[in-house]
């Protein structure tokens, strides 16, 4: 039986293999960039879509597992 440090572990590189593969179910929002003189936004504020940011909220609206797509807000939810 696993201890309580590995289930932790699996759970949480199960989350990564998902973000990673385009399979975590989250929205499709795109990341479009901003001009050289706008406001960079950090990345709390992209995952919450609050200002400066230009996107919504990257948010999972669908099951995980059940579907393929690439939003650039994969990579981003993993360097969180």
């Amino acid at each position: 039986m696993a201890g309580a440090g590995e289930q932790l572990h699996r759970r949480q590189a199960g989350h990564a293999a998902r973000l990673l593969s385009h399979t975590a179910g989250l929205n499709g929002t795109r990341l479009p960039g901003y001009a050289v003189d706008a406001p960079m936004p950090t990345l709390v504020q992209v995952l919450n879509g609050t200002p400066p940011t230009n996107t919504a909220a990257i948010v999972v609206d669908t099951m995980p597992g059940a579907l393929w797509r690439s939003p650039g807000a994969a990579t981003r939810s993993c360097s969180r």
